[in-house]
């Protein structure tokens, strides 16, 4: 597409995340984590779920245009090629995910 542009938003560390709250003036913080794996027999359906779980691309400085159906296909197929499970039912090719949840629990 001509060049870089920022996709995703920064992502803390969860020391990070505690540190953060301390300095925002919270007193007996409690910091935890969750890792949870995803296969997604689509990469569209990968995107999907990002969407909803409301991580849009909020960077300022990020590329205002559309992404091509033909990038999504051609990143798909790269990534199956390289990166695939064979773990769903009937041996289907699945792309895995893992998301990281982040619990903070502090008082003021």
């Amino acid at each position: 597409m001509g060049g870089i542009s920022p996709r995703i938003s920064p992502l803390p560390e969860i020391r990070d995340v505690g540190n953060l709250a301390a300095r925002v003036g919270l007193s007996n913080c409690v910091v935890d984590r969750d890792l949870i794996e995803v296969n997604y027999k689509k990469l569209f359906d990968l995107f999907l779920d990002i969407k909803e779980m409301g991580e849009t691309n909020a960077i300022l400085g990020r590329s205002k245009s559309l992404t091509s159906k033909k990038l999504i296909h051609e990143v798909e197929e790269i990534y199956f090629k390289n990166f695939s499970d064979k773990k769903l039912e009937d041996n289907v090719q699945s792309i895995r995910a893992t998301f990281e949840i982040i619990f903070l629990y502090g008082t003021k």
